[in-house]
């Protein structure tokens, strides 16, 4: 039963991520309309609750969340791999988290009509490296209280390392046998 569960997570993924998306998309607002009359239809319409970029990256992350459960959810998965896959949904979630925050710019008063000046607290790389620390420090104090989860991870570690910087050209290294250079 785990399977079939952990399988119709794995083909809900996107489907979920691109609805989160466009539901985010579809969130309006009616901005305040001091006055109403000629020319003001284009101020007083309805805006957008949220960027489009902030759409994307929301169902990006509903999409990566329920793979995450989805993997969580197989009988297979050690408590080291569910271990991880939290410390990821928690950097995913404080990344959202910083996406999110914004402040008036320039500050609106009470009597001043503020037409799109929300800017963002962070930028997004910023928010991205938020979230990446948090699941560094959740890893590391995962890694510094259990065994099992430094050898389960620095071994992970190094076979990522090993899959990402081989040489996956197949020629001989430059000076070295089969070579043109002499």
């Amino acid at each position: 039963m785990r399977g079939v569960v952990a399988n119709g997570l794995l083909l809900a993924a996107v489907p979920v991520g691109v609805g989160v998306g466009l539901w985010m998309a579809l969130v309006t607002y009616l901005p305040y309309c001091p006055v109403r009359g000629l020319g003001t239809a284009d101020l007083c319409a309805a805006r957008s609750s949220f960027a489009p970029s902030l759409c994307v990256l929301c169902g990006a992350a509903a999409a990566a969340l329920v793979l995450l459960v989805s993997i969580a959810v197989r009988r297979s998965a050690s408590r080291v791999g569910i271990f991880d896959l939290g410390a990821a949904a928690v950097g995913i979630a404080l990344g959202l988290w910083a996406s999110l925050m914004v402040y008036p710019y320039p500050p609106c008063g009470p009597t001043q009509l503020c037409l799109g000046s929300i800017a963002q607290r962070f930028a997004t790389w910023q928010s991205a490296l938020i979230g990446a620390a948090a699941t560094t420090v959740i890893l590391v104090v995962g890694a510094a209280v259990d065994t099992d989860f430094r050898r389960v991870n620095s071994r992970a570690a190094r076979t990522m390392q090993r899959w990402l910087f081989s040489d996956l050209s197949g020629t001989a290294p430059i000076g070295g046998p089969g070579s043109d250079a002499g």
